[in-house]
């Protein structure tokens, strides 16, 4: 059996924001992002970095929001519609790591396969 990667600190709180979509009570995020801090032993709630996870989660629904006419889809020869080939995952990766230094590139490259799944193929 293979033990499932540790979660980071970044990638918890970014998976409680991508299920924060716009009019969501924020209040409500973060007090389940503190109780998945505390329940993982990951570190104090810090807001600023809260805060620089929400952009960029933002960020990326808007990406995606853009469908074929964003600057990273690529297209697939695949035969059904929506695969997470259609986007250059390796350069929006890169490029968001510059945007945002202080996310690991390992986190963000988890962060945007989740968000190609939740805003583009569901």
């Amino acid at each position: 059996m293979v033990d499932a990667e540790p979660e980071s600190y970044d990638f918890a709180v970014f998976g409680v924001l991508a299920y924060e979509f716009a009019g969501d009570e924020l209040k409500e995020a973060e007090q389940k992002i503190r109780r998945k801090l505390r329940r993982q032993k990951l570190g104090a709630y810090d807001q600023q970095k809260v805060d620089v996870l929400r952009d960029l989660k933002n960020s990326l629904q808007r990406e995606f929001g853009l469908q074929t006419k964003s600057a990273f889809y690529v297209g697939s020869n695949l035969p059904h519609v929506g695969a997470v080939q259609d986007f250059d995952q390796q350069r929006m990766t890169a490029e968001l790591a510059a945007r945002y230094p202080a996310v690991s590139t390992h986190d963000l490259g988890r962060m945007v396969s989740l968000a190609i799944y939740l805003y583009y193929l569901r």
